[in-house]
């Protein structure tokens, strides 16, 4: 999406863990769809160690994204922290988009005191019941002011720290149950085809889309590319100004 997106530049790719397959597929990728060729984007990872044996590269990505990718297991450009250190350095205003867990970023405030991060949209937390009307809110989560987030719990020091962070600027939360109140649907892939606009991105996407609905016709929930949508168009989202909390290894949020 960000790859070839006319609005977008992207600058860095932190992957989490960050194991060779993870990084190289992620790669061919950039190879394959980068439309914007001013520069190099580099691609860091949690640690350049990594047990070898160890392969963290979901089969579903492989599935829905590798047809006509020309990847291969390879070594990260350096440690994801170091990188996304000196992006924001060379580019101060640019935007921090997360999804996954937050060791990466949790490492870069840590380890780098005087980044500085103006715009974060996180894919992460839990709206709530605290915050959400009561006809609104999911049929799955109604009445819920907690609940376990993948992104957040796989790593609940970094995403305490990306919270916290007087580096943080400005952050902008893409809750769960928002999330799960947009799949890509028939309905959803009907939109995409008709404002399909001809980038190599674009396509992708709805031919990858197609394969997964004729397997899963209640489609895909969107999490990590909602925040990425967020992050380029925030109007898409109505957001309200909350404290979020975490209590018994599940996250809320306080208005």
């Amino acid at each position: 999406m960000f790859l070839t997106h006319s609005k977008v530049t992207l600058r860095c790719v932190s992957v989490y863990p960050g194991c060779r397959r993870q990084v190289g597929f992620v790669k061919g990728l950039i190879r394959t769809y980068q439309t914007d060729r001013s520069g190099e984007i580099p691609v860091g990872s949690s640690s350049l160690s990594l047990d070898p044996t160890k392969n963290h590269l979901g089969i579903n990505n492989v599935k829905l994204f590798g047809d006509g990718i020309d990847w291969k297991a390879e070594d990260a450009d350096g440690l994801a922290h170091n990188l996304l250190a000196k992006s924001f350095l060379a580019f101060p205003h640019a935007t921090l988009v997360t999804g996954a867990p937050l060791g990466n970023i949790g490492a870069l405030l840590s380890e780098h005191p005087d980044t500085v991060i103006e715009r974060a949209f996180i894919q992460g937390c839990f709206a709530g019941a605290n915050c959400i009307p009561e006809e609104k809110q999911l049929p799955k989560f109604r009445g819920m002011r907690t609940c376990a987030t993948f992104n957040f719990n796989g790593h609940p020091v970094g995403a305490q720290l990306l919270l916290d962070s007087p580096q943080v600027l400005s952050r902008h939360l893409i809750s769960k149950d928002v999330c799960h109140g947009v799949p890509w649907s028939e309905e959803f892939q009907k939109m995409a085809i008709a404002h399909r606009q001809g980038t190599p991105g674009w396509d992708a996407l709805i031919s990858s889309m197609a394969k997964y609905l004729r397997r899963k016709p209640q489609g895909k929930l969107l999490h990590d590319p909602l925040a990425g949508c967020a992050a380029i168009n925030p109007s898409i989202i109505t957001f309200m100004e909350v404290q979020p909390f975490r209590e018994k290894g599940k996250w809320g949020s306080v208005p």
